[in-house]
């Protein structure tokens, strides 16, 4: 499935405009110039610029007549439809099985069934998956100081 460049356009600008609204609800910091609302505007302001530059560019480009979604190359390409499922499932397995088996075993199983799926090697898929898990681990819990839940491993994970 394709998305043309104007759809994408309206949907970052549309998505932006939707987040510089809703931070107005924000509280303040008293005697500060930033406060919670800083980052998330800056990310509003970025969407709302980088799509209407997007909309430019296909204004500019290719005109406004193009299909907005195009399926085409997913009606027989069962591949790219099982890889879609599978990055679904591994969504839906975070959300639902996340604080109880925790990040790192779910990290790892996702990251090895995906590499495996492109055609990776079981060792390096592994590997791979196990440094990946330990970077992003280390760059929540200790750089953001955001601990990620650890599951069945509470008692030997770091």
């Amino acid at each position: 499935m394709r998305l043309s460049d104007t759809l994408l356009g309206l949907l970052a600008v549309a998505f932006g405009l939707a987040i510089l609204w809703h931070i107005q609800s924000f509280p303040t910091i008293p005697g500060h110039y930033y406060g919670p609302a800083m980052f998330p505007g800056i990310v509003g302001w970025g969407f709302v610029l980088f799509g209407g530059l997007l909309l430019i560019r296909v204004g500019r480009q290719a005109g406004w007549r193009q299909k907005l979604v195009s399926c085409d190359d997913w009606r027989n390409n069962s591949k790219g439809s099982f890889a879609a499922a599978i990055v679904l499932a591994s969504i839906l397995a975070f959300i639902y099985w996340g604080d109880t088996v925790g990040f790192p075993l779910l990290s790892m199983l996702t990251m090895t069934v995906l590499f495996l799926w492109s055609g990776r090697r079981v060792v390096f898929s592994m590997s791979l998956a196990l440094i990946i898990t330990l970077v992003l681990d280390t760059l929540f819990s200790k750089l953001l100081r955001v601990p990620l839940p650890t599951g069945v491993l509470s008692q030997f994970w770091w």
